[in-house]
């Protein structure tokens, strides 16, 4: 207990020690493995993720309509996903701000002496690890069988710090540069950012902080706090627990996490993909942002998706297949040239 303490004072003491440390993996080891689960299983739980929508929006006091069809594998690319031959999962513990973060590091299985381009994935929900998992998109799979390697961190929360929805905990996506540069088999050149949800804001805000991306795709991220809190009494209430000084600045700290506010910040191409029955952020919000990164002259696409959800869950082979091709478009010669 004493050592912890005097490493505790320690950190505060020296911060620029602590910052140096940024990114280093202090623990590394095998993900578990994936649970078993037939097809099956697999259609019933994805067609059970429009119901579970539908659920949370009346427990806000919003309607919402679940897809009409969800987007489901075949049975082939199921039982391809599920095998994962060629891929690893690393789960991996590093240091942000003298904190010990969760994160996963999802590649091909022989990496030795090559170089890919790099995704980093940024997750939605909050409050701690929970929101990531190994097997999160089948460990990535498609990304990785497109040539990237992913990496993702859990942000600080639960029993490791505190998270504050896009305050400090933006430096544990920060931090994932310097790590992914000492892993050796990263091209620092080709750094592309997806967000998800909350990972959208988290996206936006590692580029005003200075990530350096070729580019950059967020699904259903909310680029206007201010306005979506004022919509949702409960996500204002979320905010009011986990954002530091929030009753007392509550517009000004909102603002700092809104992108719509700073479009000069967003310095990467960057693919907006939104569903139109999103009652969480609205397909309105979106096409404002657009039209404000299109007034101040930044590269992007908008597609709304008719009939969808918050998580996109009927058009997911396409949003997939999109994100791919915009990452692919914006790689740098090299890469190009090896492909």
């Amino acid at each position: 207990m004493v050592k912890g303490w005097l490493l505790a004072g320690l950190l505060v003491a020296l911060p620029g020690w602590a910052a140096e440390r940024d990114g280093e993996i202090v623990a590394s080891a095998p993900c578990a493995a994936r649970p078993q689960q037939s097809y099956a299983e697999y259609v019933k739980q994805a067609k059970r993720r429009g119901k579970g929508d539908v659920q949370a929006a009346v427990e806000e006091d919003f309607k919402a309509k679940a897809p009409p069809r969800t987007y489901l594998l075949t049975k082939e690319e199921f039982a391809e996903r599920s095998a994962y031959v060629g891929f690893e999962c690393l789960q991996i513990r590093y240091l942000s701000d003298g904190i010990e973060i969760t994160g996963f590091i999802w590649k091909p299985q022989d990496a030795v002496g090559r170089k890919f381009p790099l995704i980093v994935y940024n997750h939605g929900g909050s409050g701690g690890p929970g929101h990531l998992s190994p097997w999160t998109s089948f460990g990535f799979h498609n990304f990785l069988k497109a040539g990237f390697v992913v990496i993702g961190s859990s942000y600080r929360g639960g029993s490791k710090g505190r998270d504050e929805y896009g305050g400090a905990d933006v430096h544990d996506v920060m931090a994932l540069e310097p790590l992914a540069a000492s892993l050796g088999y990263i091209d620092m050149d080709n750094q592309f950012m997806l967000g998800r949800s909350r990972g959208g804001m988290m996206t936006y805000l590692a580029m005003k902080q200075g990530f350096p991306l070729k580019a950059a795709a967020t699904e259903a991220g909310n680029p206007n706090l201010i306005e979506e809190s004022q919509r949702r009494p409960l996500l204002a209430a979320g905010l009011g627990f986990s954002v530091p000084g929030f009753a007392e600045h509550r517009e000004e700290l909102l603002r700092e996490r809104s992108a719509e506010f700073w479009p000069e910040a967003i310095t990467a191409p960057l693919l907006i993909l939104h569903g139109r029955y999103d009652w969480r952020v609205q397909a309105g919000t979106q096409q404002r942002f657009a039209q404000v990164l299109e007034a101040a002259g930044r590269p992007h696409e908008l597609r709304i998706y008719e009939a969808d959800n918050h998580g996109l869950t009927m058009n997911r082979g396409d949003v997939d297949a999109r994100v791919i091709a915009w990452f692919q478009r914006h790689l740098g010669p090299a890469q190009n040239a090896s492909r």
